[in-house]
């Protein structure tokens, strides 16, 4: 749980702590409800746009966090709003090989979703496992790193479990 909303969601929206993750999903709800599915769509993209994102299969955060301030800027908050972060391209690999995990296939990636309801700011962390391992530790050593993430940027949090 977050301690600070409406700091916390000024970093979110105005910040660039969050710019470099991938932004998997998005969910808003007020008067109506907005999803954005944050799949890249290449067939949009010119041959030189295709170069630039590379192999990457989603959106960066920086790129949809303007668009989603301007909806939500002057109006009354959001019931709900939900983003699904992951990892950018490589950080996966790199944290698994902090700790020498050797199932590395058997994660997809690190996922934290950024829960806003209730006037409350939860994140959920999650792990996206390809194959079943017993094996958890890289699932805590990648939640441990969120704490400290938190706490570099100077986000107060209170840790709970669900």
């Amino acid at each position: 749980m977050i301690e600070d909303t409406k700091e916390c969601m000024a970093k979110l929206l105005k910040d660039t702590i969050f710019d470099e993750f991938l932004c998997t999903s998005f969910e808003m709800v007020g008067f109506y409800k907005i999803n954005i599915d944050g799949q890249i769509r290449m067939e949009y993209l010119s041959p030189e746009e295709k170069e630039i994102i590379g192999e990457r299969r989603y959106i960066k955060w920086v790129d949809l966090k303007q668009n989603i301030f301007e909806m939500i800027k002057g109006r009354k908050t959001p019931t709900t709003l939900k983003v699904v972060f992951g990892l950018k391209d490589g950080a996966k690999d790199s944290l698994l090989e902090k700790i020498n995990f050797l199932e590395s296939n058997a994660i997809n990636n690190f996922t934290f979703s950024f829960i806003y309801e209730n006037k409350r700011i939860k994140i959920v962390t999650g792990t996206n496992y390809a194959t079943f391992t017993l094996d958890k530790q890289a699932e805590q050593y990648f939640d441990d790193n969120m704490l400290k993430f938190f706490k570099k940027h100077d986000i107060a949090t209170m840790l709970t479990v669900d």
